[in-house]
């Protein structure tokens, strides 16, 4: 199964939430649209926020993208400043992760990352840059580096031996044109063949996959990358709400923000619906690329 679509993507409380005769939550609400107008085409995620009637309590849904203009994430800033507690997806970055990052071969590796490349092919900004996830609030709710990570040595010989394989191929070019690291050259290379590539059909595969991401998945990936990708995935966020919602008492309030990829975020909505009454309370539409 193709890694990009995989990645695009992003139980119960001692305290009883869950209300029978709750208002039911929508849950055909699509969380990514394209909106057409004469001279563009915006694609936008929304901010989605429901709220338990009997309490203070507030989950907000926040649609997040790898790649989107500036912008975008600065809106996103502001609404996970706001929050009480942050639910993030991210594989591995844990404070183990962000130190395995920081390694100098690891950030030169990471120039190759799909994601940067279309950042650099675009003009836009990449989410890891954008949002700061070592704040204090924020919490990781995706499998920590030990589990995505199982033996790190290992990977980093791999990368070691890529960027090697790289640079001696490329070395003889990249003098010719004045640059004197192979690595850097195929990086160079590799934005370029991108930028000649117009963005609509990169929105277009991501838009056609993130409609119905259950139904993408049951079709293209295997039954254990299924429940890897997804529905384990889904359970850990869920775990970590229960953790949050059970520290929660009706004398306080407590605004958590479920900070994961679209494709994920109707599974959250259906749960916050059935066990824990939540409804619908408003939602903000955010631009996060134009074509």
């Amino acid at each position: 199964m193709n890694i990009f679509f995989i990645t695009i993507l992003g139980f119960f409380s001692i305290y009883s939430f869950s209300m029978d005769n709750s208002p039911q939550l929508n849950v055909d609400r699509p969380f990514i649209r394209l909106l057409n107008n004469a001279q563009q085409t915006d694609v936008q995620l929304v901010s989605r926020t429901y709220k338990q009637p009997s309490s203070n309590l507030k989950v907000t849904l926040l649609s997040g993208m790898h790649f989107a203009k500036h912008e975008f994430y600065k809106q996103h800033n502001e609404i996970l400043n706001q929050a009480d507690a942050v639910l993030y997806e991210g594989k591995g970055m844990d404070k183990k992760g962000f130190e395995w990052e920081n390694q100098p071969i690891v950030r030169k590796h990471k120039k190759s990352d799909f994601y940067v490349v279309l950042t650099k092919a675009y003009n836009l900004a990449h989410q890891l840059d954008e949002i700061d996830y070592q704040k204090a609030h924020f919490r990781l709710a995706d499998y920590s580096f030990d589990e995505a990570c199982p033996n790190p040595a290992s990977l980093l010989k791999e990368i070691e031996e890529f960027i090697a394989e790289l640079s001696n191929k490329y070395s003889q070019e990249a003098r010719d044109n004045g640059n004197q690291d192979g690595f850097e050259y195929f990086v160079n290379l590799k934005i370029e063949r991108q930028r000649a590539r117009p963005l609509s059909d990169i929105v277009t595969e991501v838009y056609k996959a993130l409609q119905n991401i259950e139904e993408f998945l049951q079709e293209e990936a295997s039954a254990e990358q299924y429940a890897k990708e997804y529905t384990k995935r889904n359970q850990i966020v869920m775990d970590k709400f229960a953790e949050l919602a059970a520290t929660f008492d009706n004398s306080s309030a407590l605004h958590v923000v479920i900070y994961y990829g679209a494709g994920h975020l109707q599974y959250f909505e259906r749960q916050l619906g059935e066990k824990y009454g939540l409804v619908f309370d408003r939602e903000e539409w955010i631009t996060a690329l134009s074509y």
